[in-house]
């Protein structure tokens, strides 16, 4: 089978293309650079033969149609999209990016009459919504936004979307509302102070850990690029619009916590205090029952991963 995936050598997009090609598909990545160095680190050299690049832009949708034609693509894994902190500095940008881009997708998979499309959305249109609605609330039961900031606007709107076009047109469309990925090869989007963090403390340096009091939730990289792919190849699904995360909230105290057990040596400063996300509980039956996935990597297993992999770089055994 052939895939299309949207920033298929962007961070997330070059662990699913190394994935699928591993499992012997082919892979279209549309985007506007050619294969880049994380791309050419993971995916194994005899298999790159696997991994065409159709350049465009995801704001073009003749671009991305075209593309679509050539290789005969069925289904699609869409993770293009304007990152933080580029979204709140030029909202155009965001909008034709992030929206418009969705659109385009969406509009091609339509007309095209494509098999499927999966979304990597982002938990971050839920924004405040914890303190809307409470504690518990199923993952597709919601439809509430309250996104804090611009980047999770354009992903509620994305979000709101979709589910407008499995609705009106019947679609095949699977929405993965991703909460904070992480893991090696994120050096891009507000993510990239985690990486830096991550390697300060693989390297023994002192951190700070800023409004300890905000919980996340947390997905490692390989576990984001196994979700993304089984939403790619189920059967169907009756929910739409999951929510995968290793099960938990983790506030900046926990995160403390985690960096001590695995290097005691690392001095951590933690400066209490709320930031401007505030996440319900979520219901993570559907993933496992639909989807076949539980996380492989609590938040301390791909932390302590993510560590190991700078320690390696650095010639350093691994903790």
């Amino acid at each position: 089978m052939i895939y299309l995936v949207t920033a298929g050598s962007g961070f997330i997009g070059s662990y699913v293309v190394r994935d699928l090609v591993m499992q012997g598909h082919d892979v279209v990545c549309f985007q506007r650079s050619g294969i880049t160095p994380l791309l050419q680190e993971l995916v194994p050299p005899e298999k790159l033969g696997n991994v065409k690049i159709a350049k465009g832009n995801i704001k073009d949708f003749e671009s991305l149609s075209s593309a679509i034609k050539q290789y005969e693509i069925k289904n699609i894994i869409h993770l293009a999209a304007s990152m933080q902190p580029e979204s709140e500095d030029n909202v155009p940008q965001a909008i034709q990016t992030t929206v418009v881009g969705t659109n385009n997708v969406l509009e091609a998979a339509r007309t095209l009459n494509l098999n499927r499309v999966v979304w990597g959305g982002s938990n971050t249109c839920l924004g405040q919504l914890g303190k809307i609605v409470g504690s518990n609330v199923l993952d597709d039961k919601i439809d509430a936004y309250a996104p804090p900031d611009f980047y999770a606007a354009t992903k509620g709107l994305c979000d709101f979307m979709i589910k407008h076009y499995i609705k009106k047109y019947g679609m095949d469309i699977i929405a993965l509302r991703l909460p904070r990925t992480y893991g090696p090869g994120k050096y891009s989007g507000g993510g990239i102070a985690f990486t830096d963090f991550i390697k300060n403390v693989a390297l023994g340096n002192p951190v700070t850990i800023t409004g300890a009091d905000t919980s996340w939730g947390y997905l490692y990289v390989e576990d984001a690029s196994e979700v993304l792919i089984k939403a790619a190849q189920v059967r169907s699904t009756v929910t739409k619009v999951f929510n995968p995360y290793d099960g938990r909230y983790h506030s900046g105290w926990e995160l403390a916590e985690i960096i001590h057990e695995i290097n005691p040596e690392v001095k951590v400063t933690i400066e209490p205090g709320k930031g401007k996300y505030d996440f319900p509980s979520l219901d993570l039956t559907p993933c496992a029952r639909e989807l076949g996935f539980t996380a492989r990597y609590p938040l301390k297993e791909g932390v302590r991963a993510f560590v190991n992999a700078f320690r390696k770089k650095n010639n350093l055994p691994p903790l």
